[in-house]
């Protein structure tokens, strides 16, 4: 039962980071839209320094998927945790 377990810990992991890089992909259709803009209006250097405005929101994204992966890793060691309870509780 523990290996089972611990086996289904890895794949919950890795099926849970997907979800998250597919919503990181997503933003990365936004900041291509961005590119658009760039190819669009290239007389405005005020909009140049705009688009650099969007590569600093680019670490910030990345932050927060940081962020959100930590939190879904507490969460998925706490569920570890309740499975192991429940495997004392279960004969």
């Amino acid at each position: 039962m523990m290996c089972r377990i611990k086996l289904g810990k890895v794949v919950a992991k890795g099926k849970v980071q997907r979800q998250v890089v597919v919503t990181g992909n997503l933003q990365r259709q936004g900041v291509v839209k961005g590119n658009l803009q760039r190819q669009v209006v290239v007389k405005g250097n005020l909009q140049r320094q705009v688009v650099v405005k969007g590569n600093l929101q680019r670490q910030v994204v990345d932050n927060v998927l940081d962020i959100m992966i930590q939190q879904l890793d507490v969460m998925l060691n706490k569920m570890d945790v309740m499975l192991d309870k429940l495997d004392v509780l279960i004969p």
